[in-house]
């Protein structure tokens, strides 16, 4: 998750939201209780997102609950509701030894992702600063696919459909956000060269990420170094009511996801996050799915 940490806590207005989003923990007091383990300045960047113009917009409407790896959850298409299944599927065990695996549609592409640091758009990173995954192209068309049990297995990621009984793998309380992206966020937000500064890549080796799509569309993005800077990239297509669970270092994006979504991410301390760029002027490099 591409976060920002400059807007202020409480921005959400209570009268335009649903009895749903009332629910919804906004306040500090209470962000502090269910995320002890993180300071008061680290829980504000959390829940602080809002950011892009009208229709392309990216915002963090509240806390929905945290979770832990001693209960039981099921995904109904909205939320994670408590479970009393005895039996629920280990997200990060299935994650990292899938039983079937399938190679997906993909763009194989040569890159360096370099940590050293560049100038992009201001505060556009929770995670730190934005390194570079530099190009000799300047545009790259990824294949979009319909996500599968098999093929997001491939990339170290598992589908989970509604109804199902899961268990997350954290000790400490893992936030999972109700969040709205505007339909124009990538190209009013992302590929503005002062604000998102490009298309990125992430990945953070101590913390996972979750993704659910409540109702929206767009494609969430996962690739792998298969050999060295040489990387695998598909963008997976999500059904409403879907949820994706992407192991610890997984390599992701979920910029081009758009609409109604609950999405778990935290801090991490250790990730690199990198923009895509030309090697030979540093210009954005233009992404296209087909």
């Amino acid at each position: 998750m591409f976060v920002n940490f400059n807007n202020y806590l409480g921005s959400t207005n209570p009268s335009s939201m649903s009895s749903e989003e009332e629910k919804l923990i906004t306040s500090l007091h209470q962000l502090q209780e269910e995320l002890p383990q993180y300071s008061q300045e680290v829980i504000q960047g959390l829940v602080n997102i809002s950011r892009g113009p009208e229709g392309g917009r990216m915002e963090t409407l509240g806390l929905i609950k945290s979770v832990k790896n001693d209960n039981v959850f099921e995904i109904d298409g909205k939320t994670a509701k408590l479970s009393s299944e005895l039996f629920a599927l280990d997200l990060e065990a299935e994650a990292c030894n899938p039983s079937l695996v399938s190679v997906p549609e993909h763009l194989e592409f040569v890159a360096e992702w370099d940590r050293e640091i560049i100038s992009s758009g201001e505060g556009n990173n929770i995670l730190g600063d934005n390194g570079g995954l530099y190009f000799e192209e300047s545009h790259i068309q990824i294949p979009k696919v319909k996500a599968t049990k098999e093929t997001l297995a491939y990339y170290g990621a598992v589908l989970i459909p509604e109804k199902s009984a899961i268990r997350f793998p954290s000790e400490e309380p893992y936030p999972l956000w109700k969040m709205h992206v505007g339909p124009n966020y990538v190209r009013d937000y992302i590929m503005s060269k002062n604000d998102g500064g490009g298309f990125y890549l992430e990945f953070h080796h101590d913390q996972p990420h979750f993704h659910m799509v409540v109702n929206g569309e767009g494609c969430y993005l996962l690739a792998k170094e298969i050999s060295k800077n040489t990387f695998h990239i598909t963008a997976f297509e999500l059904s409403n009511g879907q949820a994706v669970y992407t192991k610890k270092g997984a390599i992701h994006c979920d910029a081009a996801l758009t609409g109604e979504l609950v999405v778990g991410y935290t801090a991490s301390d250790d990730c690199s996050t990198v923009l895509l760029r030309t090697k030979t002027k540093n210009e954005m490099v233009q992404v296209t799915f087909a």
